[in-house]
């Protein structure tokens, strides 16, 4: 079973942080390029454990809750 982040995770990351875009929030907060978080975004790629902890702490939104079942 292959996972995907919920992009509005992403979202809710920008919101509180202000990051106006998926570059500046890879780069200040998630030390990831922003090409990284856009693959975040879409699915193309997987967060590592460490970002998602990051992105929990930012977020405060549960693991469990941060992850969808993908199709592929």
């Amino acid at each position: 079973m292959n996972y995907r982040l919920d992009p509005a995770v992403l979202d809710r990351a920008k919101q509180v942080t202000s990051a106006t875009s998926d570059e500046q929030l890879g780069q200040q907060f998630l030390t990831k390029t922003g090409s990284t978080v856009r693959n975040y975004r879409i699915g193309k790629t997987a967060p590592d454990v460490v970002t998602l902890m990051r992105l929990r702490e930012i977020t405060g939104i549960p693991l469990d809750k941060m992850l969808q079942q993908s199709a592929a």
